[in-house]
């Protein structure tokens, strides 16, 4: 999975919302230019999102239910925001 990622430049994440864990795939590291942590809290991961697509994650978190815990949801991240 690590190098269909890194072909499509693309990332993988799971938000553990009951825990407040985003968890993310090795290859976040060279596209975002994150820190060698591989966790991060909801509030850390979201303050990075297009301000444009902030606005589309809280109706969708909001569907989000014990029967139902996945939702599939794409979202921009400026790069150059990152520490």
């Amino acid at each position: 999975m690590q190098q269909a990622l890194r072909a499509g430049s693309v990332i993988a994440f799971d938000w553990n919302l009951s825990a407040d864990e985003v968890r993310y795939s090795q290859n976040a590291t060279e596209i975002l230019g994150l820190g060698s942590r591989q966790v991060l809290r909801g509030a850390e991961w979201l303050k990075h999102i297009h301000p444009e697509d902030q606005r589309a994650w809280q109706p969708a978190s909001t569907v989000l239910v014990p029967s139902s815990p996945r939702i599939r949801i794409a979202f921009r991240y400026p790069a150059a925001r990152w520490w």
